[in-house]
């Protein structure tokens, strides 16, 4: 299962996420991606793997996406397989998002 936030025009990060949901279809993964504010939290917990992705903004992963990984109870992904990803502009006030959604 990919999650995502994302809050651009452009709508960058969902098109990340679906180009790695392709890209591991493609490899022969049965994939789900999905908008985080389209999810509740139960129907995440029957998959093996979980990638979260968002957009950085204040050097750090959006609120939406924090306040929904937030949700599960700790050890919830205990034994599975998750990652993280995160988009942003290049800058001089630019941080990592990645690193505040793998807490």
């Amino acid at each position: 299962m990919i999650i995502y936030d994302t809050v651009s025009v452009n709508r960058n990060t969902e098109k990340v996420a679906k180009a790695l949901a392709e890209a591991l279809k493609a490899k022969g993964l049965e994939v789900d991606c999905s908008y985080v504010k389209n999810l509740d939290l139960a129907a995440v917990k029957g998959y093996d793997c979980v990638i979260a992705g968002s957009p950085t903004q204040m050097w750090k992963p959006t609120g939406t996406i924090m306040q929904f990984l937030g949700g599960f109870a700790p050890g919830a992904f205990s034994g599975k397989l998750a990652a993280a990803f995160d988009t942003q502009y290049e800058g001089r006030f630019m941080g990592n998002g990645a690193k505040g959604i793998e807490k």
